[in-house]
């Protein structure tokens, strides 16, 4: 077994897109362009009991482009972990920006596996 400390590093490169989404960043009255892109996923990660998968995203905005990771035990986990990584790196410029983010005008960005129910009784 490996110790965390001999580990290689996470590779970082992006893998073929399987999905782009286009939003909106509104600054003041001000849009701009923000692109997220998916990644396929991808078992390259060298972890301390064997492989990993990672599901690469990429968000482009103000002609920077940010590259991070999530991993899973396999593909379907990498790429919703993935997900969840881009609504948190989402909330984050969006925050850092004072600004709101949009997608087909709409404040709803639908990425999230089931629809938020306000009414619901878990919500209670």
């Amino acid at each position: 077994m490996k110790s965390c400390a001999t580990l290689p590093p996470m590779p970082k490169r992006m893998t073929a897109i399987i999905a782009r989404r286009d939003f909106r960043l509104m600054i003041g009255k001000r849009p701009r362009s923000l692109t997220l892109e998916i990644g396929k996923p991808k078992h390259d990660v060298v972890c301390k009991f064997g492989m990993a998968w990672r599901c690469p995203i990429r968000i482009t905005f103000k002609n920077k482009k940010l590259t991070r990771s999530a991993c899973g035990e396999d593909a379907i986990q990498a790429l919703l972990h993935g997900i969840s990584l881009a609504k948190i790196e989402l909330r984050s410029i969006t925050a850092s920006n004072k600004a709101t983010l949009k997608w087909l005008g709409g404040l709803d960005l639908s990425l999230d596996l089931l629809p938020v129910q306000k009414n619901s009784r878990e919500n209670r």
